[in-house]
């Protein structure tokens, strides 16, 4: 898997490509080319591509040794309040905490604990596939998506000859077949080169697929207690706009912020923290799983009207200039972390 970190969490812009209806695919038209100098420099740092466990390995290399608990599932979370310290219970006994932070993804176990009421994840409907592969040698592979009639093939190049590659379709809920590879490059034998290539080269014990969904209900909070809710666990997206990771580190950032602003050097006042964190975080992710969901929404357009308006409206896009689209991002990818100078802040740069 990778990361996508846009300026400010740290995708690559890709060109867009249109998938002709009928067999074969092979010739695609350009709907939308955005040329990754004017993403520098129109938000001033350059869009990188990061291997996720390249990230992971840079985030743990900062922890002191022995804090990672592997294979430690949590069995309970009790809040507390502000005047009682947060609990959590592991098979290995409980402890006591001024904070706990969850960050246990998509399907917390934690919100699901402390949000009884909150409905859980929505299907977004499509599914995904995700794949890391070595480029053809002697082939120049640049960021690419294809879109079609239901369905999305994109490429990333990584560093060390090696491509991302990402497939998406249009199925219900739950759908799996005996042989995941061979289903998927049945549904994308006839797109254009290098794609039906790049599902060959990979096997079914390389192939991640997993359906897509979403926080379709937003949570009120983003704490209770003395729990902080951070990532998928407080605003899980689709993956369409590249944001997942991205917010999550916004997250991370704005939370340790405000822990040090409520901090006296004796005592910590962890409720108003928690309370500023949420007033900074909610509105923004929300806005942004929205946005991100009715991107997919377009892009996985499946009616020849859909597909038509789809392609119209981007195609008008890059007709107009890449300048349009980037300030249609800027909302997105524009955000400003608390200043290094401010307190907290200088504790979390890696």
């Amino acid at each position: 898997r990778r990361c996508t970190c846009w300026p400010h969490g740290r995708s690559n812009a890709r060109g867009r490509l249109e998938a002709p209806r009928g067999a074969p695919k092979r010739s695609p038209r350009w709907l939308v080319r955005t040329d990754l100098g004017q993403v520098a420099q129109h938000f001033g740092r350059p869009l990188v591509v990061v291997p996720r466990v390249e990230l992971i390995d840079a985030l743990s290399s900062r922890l002191p040794p022995a804090a990672l608990h592997l294979d430690t599932p949590v069995e309970e979370v009790l809040a507390g309040d502000e005047t009682r310290a947060a609990r959590v219970r592991t098979k290995h006994g409980e402890r006591s905490a001024d904070l706990v932070v969850a960050a246990d993804g998509l399907r917390s176990s934690v919100r699901e604990a402390l949000v009884r009421s909150h409905p859980g994840p929505a299907y977004a409907g499509f599914t995904a596939w995700r794949m890391i592969v070595q480029a053809p040698a002697g082939l120049r592979i640049e960021p690419s998506e294809t879109w079609g009639r239901g369905a999305v093939f994109g490429i990333v190049p990584l560093p060390g000859k090696l491509l991302y590659c990402y497939a998406t379709a249009n199925l219900p809920e739950g759908t799996r077949f005996e042989d995941e590879q061979r289903a998927l490059l049945e549904r994308f034998a006839d797109w254009h080169a290098p794609i039906p290539d790049l599902i060959r080269s990979t096997d079914n014990e390389a192939l991640l697929r997993n359906d897509i969904y979403w926080l379709d209900k937003p949570l009120q909070n983003y704490h209770v207690g003395r729990v902080a809710f951070v990532g998928d666990a407080a605003h899980a997206m689709t993956p369409n706009l590249g944001q997942g990771g991205c917010q999550a580190i916004e997250d991370a950032v704005v939370l340790a912020h405000e822990l040090e602003e409520e901090d006296d050097g004796g005592f910590l006042d962890v409720a108003s923290a928690l309370a500023a964190y949420t007033d900074a975080r909610r509105n923004r992710t929300v806005g942004i799983a929205r946005q991100s969901f009715r991107a997919g929404r377009m892009q996985q357009a499946h009616s020849a009207f859909g597909i038509a308006l789809r392609n119209a409206a981007v195609g008008l896009a890059g007709h107009l200039g890449s300048g349009l689209m980037l300030r249609q991002m800027a909302s997105v990818a524009a955000w400003t972390p608390p200043s290094p100078s401010d307190k907290g802040y200088e504790k979390f740069l890696l």
